[in-house]
């Protein structure tokens, strides 16, 4: 086995300049490829900071749409008076029961009888 290419410098150091060339080749092409995936990883995290931005939106309506309809809708009020306690709210008074037995008894609102007694009164007044 003849060795003498390894006492030869030229060989030598055209050996360690290719391994050279080689190592620097290689991480200045692992670089570029970190650098283009740190470029794909920033799209997507731009696009997903749009979603989660748009996503947030989107919620904040639903919970302001989800507070509205949380409000109690208004009812309609009952009658005021049905007609029974009408007519019975009347016998009474003219029987000469006072406000708030006629109130107590039929379990209506003192200010109601009294209404009420004003429109009889009214329409008695204009027969």
């Amino acid at each position: 086995m003849n060795l003498n290419w390894l006492a030869n410098p030229l060989v030598m150091y055209g050996a360690v300049a290719a391994m050279g060339f080689l190592s620097l080749r290689l991480a200045i092409a692992g670089k570029i490829d970190l650098r283009r995936e740190q470029r794909k990883r920033e799209a997507d995290a731009a696009g997903l900071r749009e979603t989660v931005t748009a996503l947030q939106g989107l919620v904040e309506e639903l919970q302001a749409e989800a507070r509205e309809r949380a409000v109690p809708q208004a009812y309609a009020a009952p009658s005021a008076l049905n007609l029974q306690k009408r007519s019975d709210a009347l016998r009474m008074y003219r029987r000469g029961s006072d406000r708030s037995t006629i109130a107590t008894a039929l379990g209506m609102p003192p200010a109601q009888v009294a209404l009420l007694e004003k429109v009889h009164h009214i329409l008695d007044n204009a027969s």
